[in-house]
């Protein structure tokens, strides 16, 4: 790495320039600034309901589950408010499968 001011080469953890003594600016966090992780986590939530309502119920919770995973990365993200709907959606699909299974186990033992 060398000096934005003089050019000079700088050592490994030099917090000044050696050649010219200007501080060096610390490195700005790295942050992904693609939407994918809240985009694919968007999408996972809202399949995941067809899935648990119809006859693939374990394919629901997975998708629901999976949703809220990719969401929690993608909160880091520039797609952060689908990364926050897909998070809601998907837990929301996840916490609504001990209902189902109720609902069902009644509707079946009644009919």
């Amino acid at each position: 790495m060398y000096c934005a001011d003089c050019g000079k080469e700088l050592s490994t953890g030099a917090e000044v320039c050696g050649g010219c003594g200007q501080p060096l600016a610390a490195k700005p966090e790295a942050r992904d600034t693609s939407p994918h992780h809240g985009l694919v986590a968007l999408v996972l939530g809202i399949a995941s309901w067809p899935l648990l309502l119809s006859s693939f119920l374990p394919f629901g919770v997975a998708l629901g589950a999976a949703a809220v995973g990719v969401g929690a990365v993608g909160l880091r993200s520039r797609g952060r408010g689908m990364a926050i709907a897909g998070i809601v959606i998907g837990g929301l699909c996840v916490l609504a499968l001990p209902l189902f299974l109720i609902l069902r186990r009644i509707f079946f033992v009644l009919h």
